[in-house]
């Protein structure tokens, strides 16, 4: 008989908690799901947070469960960097880099594009 592998192991941890899963939440579901796949396979975070998701895919596939989480498309708001001296396109007028200095701004400066104040 082939030994399991950590894997399959994470996959049936996923698959056994999906029924806490309405009870406790999107997130506390799963914390508690990776930290159960790190202390069963003594894998680090980001190895138990890869099994994590190769489970969720698989579970969602095969119809155990429907998609959960953040939506399809889902993008974080662009970060508008901080600085005094922000780097601008002339045209759109959106900002695109920031720095303390002038000196600094001018140095990340390209083609299409000027150094503001943001203070004037």
């Amino acid at each position: 008989m082939k030994a399991q592998t950590k894997r399959s192991v994470a996959v049936s941890i996923f698959n056994m908690a999906l029924v806490s899963r309405e009870t406790v939440g999107n997130k506390a579901f799963r914390h508690n799901v990776i930290g159960d796949i790190r202390t069963q396979t003594s894998a680090n975070v980001q190895t138990a947070a890869a099994m994590y998701n190769f489970a969720k895919k698989k579970a969602t596939s095969s119809g155990l469960t429907e998609a959960f989480g953040r939506g399809v498309g889902a993008v974080a708001a662009p970060v508008v960097p901080a600085g005094r001296w922000q780097v601008v396109n002339k045209v759109t007028r959106a900002v695109i880099d920031a720095a303390a200095t002038r000196r600094a701004a001018i140095l990340l400066r390209g083609d299409g594009e000027t150094v503001v104040d943001s203070e004037k």
